[in-house]
């Protein structure tokens, strides 16, 4: 019987059509944000609109921890907030139509004077990057109500990675060619065409989205009967107990290693490896990777728990820096091993998001009130605390190590960028697995409880018919 029960577990029951549309309406849209952001809000302040780099780096800086602060604002608007449309797909289509408005006004050069300009640029970051994480939120808590089973969760927390690794694809091949679009090539305008046409991708998935989760999340039916309770602060960090400890540790020093490296990768590549060109064919590796890994390390689950697959991939990161800190200064050693990296944190992604709606199930199954759009803002804010700590970290230690523009790459410097480089994120990935290894929340459990769950609603519907 209990054989039954886990190969029903491990039963996908979702189509192939509600995967691809769950992928393209939901973080693909939301990936160019990142992208847009991440390769040209600086050069945007410093070159465009003319702004001083100091003012340009704080505004910058300001806006990476808005961040943090949006997404646990996201938790609490979902589930403070109930909206009749739908509680999750309501919010993902009004945050992807917010985003869309707003995002060209963030890139737009009005003429303004450096001082009103930046204040212009926070506001509309502050207004895009809200409307992100309430849409990341609940694009990420949906799996919650439209999974039967553990493996209709890993198929959907995949399809939506396979989502932002289709949009670092695409925007490695036209990314740049779309600044010479013949309406605004060579203009300072640009920047906010490129920006135009990303917010037509937010448009259609907020369409999308909308449509695809009807059947599972309709509002007032969801609704009907439940009770609404006050969502504050104190509600969030009520959420942390239980399972939800170690989980947010871990990921959050997983999400720390990751920053950590990636911060100082250029800097590697440039001064140790002798070859700049590595970080774009690092960063290539690690997007076409993602996309097929996507597909197969939902699988994985089938052989091994999500818990064990986490703390697995986090030993074997931890093994991955050790090797690039011994044999890192062969080009194609560390190509190699970042390789290999990729693969793994494909998995350790996977199993990662779907962690929060298992201990929404948990919860439930053990009568306690499940609040999905704070645990997945829980979930999330993991990822944004680890890196926003760890970049401000590396830069720190990076100036602690001597490092200056122009300064000379001796024996023993390249030695200390190494170290910074290997050491910190090896610790880190040794305490995240560590971490895992406290989280008690039996898998098999909680797909039988979410079968009976689910048989549970199907019953009601049918007597309702």
């Amino acid at each position: 019987m209990n054989e039954e029960k886990r190969k029903d577990g491990n039963r996908l029951t979702l189509s192939l059509g509600t995967l691809i549309k769950y992928s393209l309406g939901g973080m693909f849209p939301n990936g160019w944000i990142l992208l847009l952001n991440g390769y040209y809000m600086m050069p945007f302040m410093t070159d465009i609109i003319k702004m001083p780099t100091i003012l340009a780096a704080t505004v910058y800086s300001a806006i990476q921890w808005w961040k943090l602060a949006a997404m646990i604002i996201s938790g609490l608007l979902i589930d403070g907030v109930h909206l009749k449309s739908g509680k999750y797909r309501g919010w993902v289509r009004i945050a992807l139509w917010v985003e869309a408005l707003v995002f060209p006004l963030a890139y737009a050069d009005l003429g303004l004077d450096s001082g009103t300009a930046a204040v212009v640029v926070i506001v509309a970051q502050m207004i895009v990057l809200l409307g992100y994480n309430v849409s990341w939120t609940g694009i990420r808590t949906l799996p919650a109500a439209m999974a039967r089973t553990s493996m209709d969760v890993n198929c959907l927390t995949a399809a939506s990675a396979v989502g932002g690794s289709l949009s670092t694809l695409i925007w490695g091949a036209i990314g740049t060619a779309m600044l010479s679009v013949p309406l605004w090539a060579g203009t300072t305008n640009a920047y906010c065409g490129v920006a135009a046409l990303c917010s037509l991708t937010m448009i259609l998935g907020g369409i999308i989205m909308f449509r695809l989760a009807e059947p599972y999340d309709n509002g007032e039916k969801q609704l009907e009967g439940s009770k609404r309770e006050r969502i504050d602060f104190k509600s969030l960090l009520g959420n942390l107990k239980g399972p939800m400890i170690p989980y947010f540790i871990s990921a959050t020093l997983s999400s720390a290693q990751s920053g950590f490296f990636s911060t100082l990768l250029t800097y590697y590549s440039t001064n140790i490896l002798k070859n700049p060109s590595v970080t774009a064919l690092v960063l290539s590796l690690q997007s076409v990777i993602s996309l097929v890994g996507n597909f197969v390390a939902p699988y994985f689950t089938k052989f091994i728990s999500k818990k064990t697959a986490h703390i697995v991939t986090q030993y074997l990161y931890a093994a991955c820096y050790i090797i690039i800190g011994i044999f890192g200064t062969n080009t194609n050693v560390f190509v190699g091993v970042r390789a290999l990296m990729s693969c793994v944190g494909t998995i350790s992604s996977v199993v990662g998001y779907a962690f929060p709606i298992d201990i929404g199930d948990y919860n439930e199954m053990h009568g306690i009130k499940a609040s999905r759009g704070i645990l997945t803002a829980v979930g999330g804010t993991t990822t944004r605390l680890g890196h926003a700590a760890s970049t401000t970290i590396a830069a720190f230690g990076l100036a602690a190590i001597g490092y200056t523009e122009g300064c000379t790459f001796d024996a023993e410097m390249c030695d200390r960028l190494v170290r910074l480089m290997v050491v910190g994120p090896t610790a880190l990935a040794l305490l995240s697995g560590t971490a895992m290894l406290f989280y008690r929340v039996d898998e098999k459990a909680v797909d039988e409880y979410r079968a009976r769950k689910n048989t549970a609603k199907a019953e009601a519907a049918e007597e309702g018919a």
